[in-house]
C-alpha cells in the first residue's frame, strides 16, 4: 500500500491544510473511515508538505507553515508532525516545531533515518534568516518523539551550506547507512548555478 500527504482546502477551512491518507494494495482507504487526517489546520495556511515512512508503517511529515507566532515576524517556518501505523498523531497537535528561524524557510525535504529501528529523520530547507534574496540550506535532526538533535535541540537548526551567493532547492537521501546526502543549486561563483553536495554522519 501507499501513504499519502496533501494539502488542501476543506471546508469549512479558509486556508490550506496538512491531510494525511493511507491506502492498502488495492487502493482501500484505511484511516479515519475513509476521511483525510487532519495532521495541521493551524491558522495562515501550510504548504509544501513532504513525507518519510518507516518499515513499521509509521511516518513524519514536514512542511512550510505560516502560523502567527509570538514575537515572530509573520515568515514561513518548518514543523513536523508523526503519524503511527493506525494513523493516529503522535506529536503536539499541529505539529512540532523544526525551525523558527528569522525570515522564511521553505522547501523541506526529509529522510527516514535507518538508525537500530529508531525512526528518526532528516529535514533539510531553504533558509533566508540572513539575507532574503540570498537563502542558505539548514537542517534539523528530529529522534522518533520529535525531540530536536542539532545544535544542542535548538529552534533554529544547524547551517549545512552558508557560502556566498545563495544555496537552494536541497535535496536529502541516505548515505546507505545512519547519515545522509544532502545536494543543492549553488550560485556563489559567478553567479552560475552549480551542484554542491555534503554528507552528514
Amino acid at each position: 500500500g501507499a501513504i499519502v500527504s496533501f494539502t488542501t482546502q476543506i471546508a469549512p477551512a479558509i486556508n490550506v491544510d496538512v491531510y494525511a491518507q493511507r491506502l492498502d494494495a488495492n487502493g482501500v482507504k484505511l484511516w479515519n473511515a475513509g476521511n483525510p487526517v487532519v495532521i495541521c489546520n493551524a491558522a495562515n495556511g501550510q504548504l509544501n508538505v513532504r513525507l518519510a515512512v518507516f518499515a513499521d508503517a509509521s511516518s513524519v511529515m514536514t512542511w512550510e507553515d505560516l502560523r502567527p507566532i509570538s514575537g515572530g515576524d509573520g515568515r514561513w517556518n518548518i514543523y513536523a508532525q508523526k503519524l503511527n501505523a493506525s494513523g493516529a498523531v503522535q506529536w503536539t497537535a499541529n505539529g512540532t516545531v523544526v525551525s523558527l528561524a528569522v525570515q522564511d524557510q521553505l522547501k523541506p525535504q526529509i529522510l527516514p533515518v535507518v538508525n537500530g529501528g529508531s525512526n528518526e529523520t532528516m529535514i533539510v530547507w531553504e533558509d533566508y534568516r540572513t539575507d532574503p534574496l540570498n537563502p542558505d540550506i539548514y537542517g534539523q535532526r528530529l529522534d522518533a518523539n520529535g525531540v530536536r538533535q542539532w545544535p544542542g535541540g535548538g529552534i533554529t537548526g544547524a547551517i549545512i551550506c552558508n557560502a556566498p551567493g545563495p544555496q537552494y532547492t536541497p535535496l536529502i537521501c541516505t548515505d546507505g547507512g545512519t547519515g545522509a546526502i544532502v545536494a543543492w543549486r549553488d550560485d556563489r561563483v559567478n553567479n552560475f548555478i552549480d551542484i554542491y553536495s555534503v554528507r552528514l554522519d
